[in-house]
């Protein structure tokens, strides 16, 4: 089965059970998410986008999940991010990553050239 078949199954998959038994976090698994601090806070969803994405669809607009202690990202603290610390990623890059999660991306990537696709 392909990615895209199996990351298909899985979205239906919770929809279905969500569907059916309701978000039942203490039974079947709370998602986790990271809070994204800058001007304003966002989320960023490390476990259960599936399950973000039934929700939705199903027309929930409030969703109880998990933060982890001293697991948000500062944005004022770029410097101290691991990727920026070890010199794997500019202050400036990582910065318009952060921005583009919390703000949305206003400018994406372009080409003229269609991308092969993989399958």
């Amino acid at each position: 089965m392909s990615l895209m078949q199996k990351e298909f199954a899985w979205h239906e998959g919770a929809f279905a059970s969500i569907a059916e038994k309701g978000y039942v976090p203490q039974r079947y698994g709370y998602i986790w998410g990271r809070e994204l601090r800058g001007d304003r806070s966002a989320y960023l969803m490390a476990d259960g986008n599936h399950r973000i994405s039934a929700l939705a669809a199903l027309g929930s607009t409030e969703v109880v999940i998990k933060l982890p202690l001293s697991t948000a990202v500062i944005r004022q603290k770029v410097d101290e991010w691991p990727l920026v610390r070890a010199g794997e990623m500019t202050q400036e890059d990582a910065l318009i990553v952060f921005d583009a999660y919390l703000n949305g991306n206003a400018s994406p990537a372009r080409s003229e050239q269609l991308a092969d696709l993989i399958g």
